[in-house]
C-alpha cells in the first residue's frame, strides 16, 4: 500500500479549517442538486433523511452502519428521480446522504454525542468528481489495486448484457457519478477505510482543499 502519512497530515492540519469553510456547504450542495435531481427533491430528501436519521441509535458496528446505508440509498433512488425522469445511479444518491451523514453526525455530534462517537468512524466519504481525480492522480498504484479491477468487471458486465458492444468504457467515464455502480462506490470506500481507519470521513477535507483548484 502507498505512503499516506503526508496526505493524512495535510487533513488533519486544515481539517477545522475546512469545517469552518464549509459550515453552510451541507445546505448549498442540497441547494445543488437541482442540476441531477427532479425539482423538489430537497423537502424530499429532507423527509427521507429525517426518517433514516431516528435509525442511527441503534448502529453499534461498521456492518450495521454499511447495511443501514444501503438501505438509504434505495430509499432516496426509489422516491427521488433524476431530472430526466430516470433512476439515480448509486453514484448520484450518495453525494447527498454522505454529505447530510458528515454534518449530522461528525460536524453537529447527533442524534446523540455518544451515537456520534460510535458512528463517526463508520461515515463513508461524500465521492464526487474532485474527490475521484485528486485520489486517481495522485496515488495511481493504490488505484490500480482498489478501483482499475472493479471497473474492469463492470466492462466485463456490461459486454455480457450486450453481446452486440466491443466497445470498452474507459475509467474517467466509469467514474462519473451517472455511471457509479454500488460495486464501484464501495470500492472507493474500501480504500479510504483503508488509508484513514480511525475516521475516514476526514479525508474529505480534500474536497474543500481541492475544490479551490479546480
Amino acid at each position: 500500500m502507498e505512503n499516506y502519512s503526508e496526505l493524512i497530515e495535510r487533513c488533519r492540519n486544515n481539517e477545522e479549517e475546512a469545517i469552518i469553510k464549509g459550515a453552510a456547504m451541507g445546505a448549498v450542495i442540497l441547494s445543488r442538486m437541482g442540476p441531477i435531481y427532479e425539482r423538489g427533491s430537497v423537502s424530499k430528501f429532507q423527509k427521507i433523511a429525517q426518517r433514516f436519521s431516528q435509525e442511527l441509535n441503534d448502529i453499534t458496528t461498521i456492518e450495521d452502519f454499511d447495511i443501514f446505508h444501503e438501505r438509504f440509498v434505495e430509499s432516496l433512488q426509489n422516491e427521488i428521480k433524476g431530472q430526466d425522469g430516470e433512476k439515480l445511479s448509486y453514484g448520484e444518491a450518495q453525494k447527498s446522504i454522505n454529505v447530510f451523514l458528515k454534518t449530522y453526525v461528525d460536524r453537529s455530534s447527533r442524534p446523540r454525542t455518544l451515537v456520534a462517537e460510535t458512528i463517526r468512524p463508520f461515515l463513508h466519504v461524500p465521492l464526487d468528481s474532485i474527490m475521484i481525480k485528486y485520489f486517481r492522480k495522485n496515488f495511481r498504484s493504490d488505484y490500480s489495486i482498489y478501483i482499475a479491477p472493479v471497473h474492469h468487471q463492470v466492462n466485463e458486465w456490461l459486454r455480457d448484457t450486450n453481446p452486440a458492444s466491443t466497445v470498452k468504457i474507459p475509467d474517467r467515464v466509469l467514474s462519473e457519478l451517472k455511471y457509479i455502480f454500488q460495486e464501484v462506490y464501495l470500492a472507493w470506500q474500501k480504500w479510504f477505510r483503508a488509508i484513514y481507519p480511525n475516521k475516514p470521513v476526514m479525508l474529505d477535507t480534500i474536497w474543500a482543499l481541492e475544490r479551490e483548484r479546480n
